[in-house]
């Protein structure tokens, strides 16, 4: 008698269901299948997950066009690996205890008491909650790419692009806390000149125009979505830490 999958009742052919892709007798759970299944969910070791940020850092031009082209299963979700990146994110700030804040009160002497502890506390907020406050730098790009290229793409595929740069900012951040923990090393007021020229070499990279008008909207990309996303970024921080202080 043939051996049926266990999940669909097709009689295999092989090891593997030929309807439906599942191992056709997997037998009991074990720790082990579950490692390597969050492992195969979370980083698609098959291939998309590096495959994708190898893209990125190489020829992210190409990752974007292929991808608006419809070739999607080759590259890791951009929500999913900004989602992904976060979380590690925030894994390795809270086990190493890094403080962007570090050397950086940001106390001025020309405002009050309480003006003070409300920046202070706005700022906090704004680092505690990056994740969420990552998302305005999402928008931003994809608004100023969409106001400067109007007719390439439409807003959702800017916000794509937006999705991806953003990863990479994280991986850059990443690496600067693993700078500051192995060597001690830090420089804050590098972070937001490095995500503008980033946004600018993804932006030449997608569109591949080398002319001078080019590259100064390349430019203002870079400077008004950074420029963009402080505010929002910051006022939204304010805004919160107002409420709570009322």
């Amino acid at each position: 008698m043939r051996e049926v999958c266990a999940n669909c009742n097709t009689p295999l052919e092989g090891e593997y269901c030929h309807a439906c892709g599942q191992l056709g007798q997997p037998g009991k759970i074990n720790l082990g299948d579950t490692f390597r299944d969050f492992l195969s969910s979370a980083f698609s070791f098959e291939g998309p997950f590096f495959y994708t940020l190898k893209g990125l850092v190489i020829h992210p031009g190409r990752v974007y066009r292929e991808f608006f082209a419809g070739k999607r299963k080759s590259y890791y979700k951009p929500v999913s690996l900004f989602i992904l990146l976060t979380a590690v994110y925030i894994i390795i700030r809270t086990l190493t205890q890094f403080d962007p804040l570090e050397g950086n009160p940001g106390i001025d002497n020309t405002r009050t008491q309480e003006q003070n502890e409300i920046a202070e506390a706005s700022i906090s907020y704004m680092v505690k909650n990056i994740n969420y406050i990552m998302f305005f730098l999402v928008f931003s790009i994809g608004f100023m790419l969409k106001l400067f290229f109007w007719k390439k793409y439409n807003l959702a595929e800017y916000l794509v692009v937006g999705l991806y740069i953003t990863s990479l900012y994280v991986i850059l951040v990443i690496l600067v806390m693993l700078v500051k923990l192995t060597t001690g090393f830090y420089a804050a007021e590098l972070q937001l000149p490095i995500l503008m020229v980033l946004i600018f070499i993804n932006a030449i990279a997608l569109f591949r125009s080398y002319g001078f008008f080019g590259i100064v909207r390349y430019l203002l990309v870079g400077v008004l979505s950074v420029f963009f996303y402080m505010i929002f970024g910051f006022g939204f921080s304010l805004a919160v830490t107002l409420m709570i202080y009322n």
